[in-house]
């Protein structure tokens, strides 16, 4: 068995070949920033920072806004207010609107619904050119372009019909009860959908608004995109791992955790260029199987863990199995870039030895 010292020296070898990973990306032009910050449920075990970003920098975190968003809607479900199974027309009534009265909450958390998210955008929705509320009612309006659990496929617009059910079932806009039920608690004080005016707010290269156009940006954000559109630390961000990561407390009660982070969409294929795939989603949370990432192999990941990305190259992972939470932010929209993957690895393997030396 490994020793106790020596799992230490390999944890912290490891995660400097984490650090030098993220180095790497920046220093080749892949990236044009990367923070990691690597902690287990009680502390921050490494912080860095590579490229113009310091490590307190603010960075739209894009679809990790779904999983603040998700764990969300499951405190009304352990509330009472909500059933995962209740159909959406039960709290909006006018979203049964073309065949869409048998989708229920489960399958806008596991995007499952059949929402037409591409006739949405074709009739104006598109985000930066509508109103939060425009995008509501188109997608009451919207067709189904499957039935509801038989395919999994991607879909933002499922989360502005979430933020109206949250809206109808409590009173307060989504924003505000995210505040108050889930940032505030946490100590997320640099997590918000409108970041300060201050230069630790990032810049977003290739973003969805023009960088000229203030208006536009305005715009965008003004929608308070429940799908993406916050802004966060990492140190913010790793508190809300944390979070998870001691099986929801103190947000989520351990029974409403195990379901969030469960695997939901066994058997419901995904469509993909190259064809149908199995698809790994919870509620609100990435899972991984064999096929993830183009597969074969879902690399050091295990069945256990859960998390999301973000289309700025932001990363949030969960491993429960080796007490850690992963975070990885840069600030490209768009970007196809690997590193956090090969940086997570690295993660894996230094957190693994850790627990192995300690056994």
């Amino acid at each position: 068995m490994t020793s106790p010292v020596a799992g230490a020296d390999l944890e912290a070898a490891l995660l400097n070949e984490a650090a030098a990973v993220v180095e790497a990306g920046v220093a080749r032009g892949a990236l044009p920033s990367g923070i990691l910050a690597v902690a287990d449920r009680e502390r921050i075990l490494r912080l860095d920072a590579r490229g113009p970003l310091g490590t307190d920098a603010i960075v739209l975190i894009a679809s990790i806004t779904k999983s603040i968003v998700s764990l969300a809607m499951l405190q009304l479900v352990e509330r009472g207010l909500l059933l995962l199974n209740e159909p959406v027309v039960a709290r909006i009534p006018e979203f049964g609107a073309n065949g869409k009265h048998d989708v229920r909450l489960w399958h806008l958390l596991t995007h499952t619904s059949g929402l037409d998210e591409a006739w949405i955008d074709l009739a104006g929705g598109r985000l930066g050119q509508a109103t939060a509320d425009r995008i509501v009612e188109l997608a009451c309006q919207a067709p189904l372009q499957f039935r509801p659990a038989s395919r999994y496929a991607y879909c933002n617009a499922s989360f502005f019909v979430m933020a109206e059910l949250l809206q109808r079932v409590t009173g307060h806009d989504h924003a505000s009860y995210l505040q108050a039920h889930v940032l505030d608690p946490l100590g997320m004080d640099d997590t918000s959908y409108t970041p300060p005016v201050s230069p630790r707010v990032a810049a977003v290269v290739n973003a969805p608004w023009s960088d000229d156009d203030e208006a536009a940006r305005a715009r965008w954000i003004g929608a308070r995109f429940p799908g993406g559109g916050l802004w966060s630390t990492a140190t913010d961000l790793v508190r809300f791992g944390q979070c998870l990561l001691r099986q929801g407390a103190p947000l989520l009660a351990p029974a409403t955790w195990r379901t969030m982070t469960a695997l939901h969409t066994q058997g419901i294929p995904e469509a993909t260029p190259s064809g149908d795939v199995p698809s790994y989603y919870g509620l609100g949370v990435s899972k991984i199987g064999p096929r993830n990432h183009n597969g074969p192999s879902a690399e050091l990941r295990t069945p256990d863990g859960f998390g999301h990305g973000g289309a700025t190259g932001t990363y949030l992972w969960v491993e429960p199995a080796y007490d850690l939470v992963f975070v990885f932010l840069s600030n490209h929209w768009g970007t196809t870039d690997d590193t956090f993957r090969r940086a997570l690895n690295a993660t894996i393997a230094a957190r693994s030895a850790a627990i192995g030396g300690a056994g």
